[in-house]
């Protein structure tokens, strides 16, 4: 008997088994967005048109998995701190002027302890 790809596809999508693989890109425009999740990945990638580079995080929240970035200053401030695996509250609070032209992302970071067993 062959096997059917496509309707074991959707058999799993309408089932609810069917695991979500490509993240879902989030932007930090609006003050107050937040992501929590576990910290799966992060990637450096250098910017085609400028000098440097930029963090791409990827986290797996309740609603399947995210990816963001945070902007240069705040990947050299905490991108170094947050370690793949561990739990992350991350808000977008707004920018603020450097005084040298380009506003800098601000954001309220919080490393979330592993839950007990209890508690849940």
């Amino acid at each position: 008997m062959a096997t059917n790809y496509d309707q074991m596809a959707k058999a799993a999508k309408k089932a609810g088994t069917a695991k979500v693989m490509a993240p879902v890109w989030v932007e930090f425009k609006k003050v107050g967005k937040s992501v929590v999740g576990r910290l799966k990945d992060k990637m450096s990638l250098d910017l085609v048109n400028y000098d440097g580079s930029f963090v791409k995080y990827f986290m797996e929240t309740d609603n399947g998995p995210v990816s963001f970035k945070f902007g240069q200053a705040t990947d050299k401030e905490m991108g170094a701190m947050m370690d793949v695996g561990k739990i992350y509250s991350v808000t977008f609070k707004g920018t603020e002027d450097t005084g040298k032209g380009n506003p800098r992302n601000v954001f309220e970071i919080f490393e979330i302890p592993e839950p007990l067993d209890e508690a849940f």
